[in-house]
């Protein structure tokens, strides 16, 4: 028989309608239970229509040992709850004429199987062992990839003044190649040994939007003057002659 399974719902044992039918017919709740359980299976089985019972009260009481009233009152006090007309209620949602989806999970396991089963497409062919050492030859002539950039900044050039004079080769469309940023390291470097401050010539660059560095300059163009001590006025130097005359008089009159 096509249909030899039929669904239990998980709460249907606790289900409360048996209560009530047990109350409206008398009879304790397992025989309530019972007689349904045999009137699914009948259900299940119609080889007419499933779902649609018509329960022999005389076999019942057989089947489970009780007498034929009590299985008659079961069988009314059911009426209206879980059975109309015949039928039983709930049977189209509760037991689908696919139950578990086993057809259409056949179905595409067969689909699956076929798609792998097929031969390959040109595209797949070309990428046969046949075609090996037309591989080999082309990733010969490939362009090689870059190495990555290995460029290390010193600790003595300064973070910001340094990105900020990137900023403004960037803006400039200069290109911040490894090479182009490694002599300008080499360039600060050398400055830097003649007196120059790594910071002032990176900052000088970025004020005047310059791509390369440069000895910093004064408003006026020419380089700073170091700055030398300075040299006392004549004014200054009698003043100064004065007071030491004063001092050697005061320490030889013993005033201190």
């Amino acid at each position: 028989m096509a249909n030899s399974w039929l669904r239990l719902w998980h709460d249907m044992p606790n289900d409360p309608k048996w209560r009530t039918i047990a109350r409206a017919s008398g009879q304790p709740i397992p025989t309530v239970i019972a007689v349904y359980v045999h009137m699914l299976v009948e259900a299940s089985a119609n080889a007419t229509e499933r779902g649609r019972t018509q329960p022999n009260a005389e076999n019942l009481a057989s089947a489970l040992d009780v007498q034929e009233a009590e299985i008659v009152a079961v069988l009314s006090a059911m009426e209206g709850r879980v059975v109309e007309s015949g039928r039983l209620t709930g049977w189209t949602h509760r037991q689908p004429e696919k139950e578990d989806g086993s057809a259409d999970r056949a179905r595409a396991w067969r689909e699956k199987q076929k798609a792998l089963a097929t031969p390959p497409n040109d595209n797949e062919r070309d990428r046969t062992p046949a075609n090996t050492d037309k591989d080999k030859e082309e990733k010969k002539h490939k362009t090689p990839k870059a190495p990555l950039s290995t460029l290390v900044v010193p600790d003595w050039i300064p973070v910001e003044p340094w990105n900020a004079w990137l900023e403004v080769r960037k803006a400039k469309r200069a290109a911040n190649t490894e090479h182009a940023l490694d002599l300008a390291i080499r360039k600060l470097d050398k400055m830097r040994g003649e007196g120059q401050s790594p910071a002032a010539v990176l900052d000088q660059s970025t004020l005047r939007s310059w791509t390369g560095l440069f000895p910093v300059k004064s408003e006026c163009g020419a380089a700073p003057a170091v700055a030398t001590p300075k040299q006392p006025s004549s004014y200054e130097l009698a003043a100064q002659a004065q007071r030491e005359e004063r001092r050697a008089a005061m320490r030889e009159a013993g005033i201190q």
